[in-house]
């Protein structure tokens, strides 16, 4: 077995439940991914011992553990508010893939200027007396902890969409539309 040098430092990212993404911004996040994604199958047997699955999609990286009952409802409503933020984004831009770029105050102008698009991030934040800006934020900042989005140019509010959002159009394709 041959582990990188870097494995707690991409222990300490994925145990966070983020991602590694090929196409982040950082190049320490980008150099993670490749190193995961080079020593893969040694570092699943190695995290197998922690009794986690080192798992990958299409260009991005993360974690798992068998989850037991009682955590698993916290989990899905994690997921819930993951759907809600990317239901809104995909409102904005549908078709919205890893690499495009978001702009804060088009996006803003969008939420205020489209009565659907409100309504959704509204819903998001479950907030009444919230101005649009700051639901905005929050769900941007949402994105960006978990590792789907980063900001690219904080100056211009202009936050990229990482390889990770895979992760949740895949979950959204097996997710039964309705329950007979």
């Amino acid at each position: 077995m041959h582990l990188p040098v870097q494995t707690s430092e991409i222990f300490e990212r994925l145990c966070r439940g983020q991602f590694l993404s090929a196409n982040s911004n950082e190049p320490s996040q980008r150099r993670l991914y490749q190193l995961a994604e080079r020593h893969f199958e040694d570092l699943s047997a190695y995290f197998a011992v922690l009794k986690l699955q080192l798992r990958r999609g299409e260009a991005y990286i993360y974690l798992t553990r068998d989850t037991p009952r009682s955590l698993l409802e916290e989990k899905f409503e994690r997921l819930g508010r993951y759907f809600q933020a990317l239901e809104v984004l995909l409102c904005y831009r549908p078709g919205l893939r890893p690499g495009q770029t978001l702009i804060f105050d088009e996006l803003l102008y969008a939420c205020e200027s489209r009565t659907e698009l409100r309504k959704r991030l509204a819903a998001f934040t479950g907030k009444s007396g919230e101005k649009n800006a700051e639901r905005l934020l929050s769900l941007l900042r949402t994105l960006e902890k978990e590792g789907f989005v980063e900001a690219q140019d904080e100056s211009r509010n202009v936050w990229r969409v990482l390889a990770a959002l895979h992760y949740l159009t895949h979950m959204l394709q097996r997710t039964p539309t309705s329950i007979a």
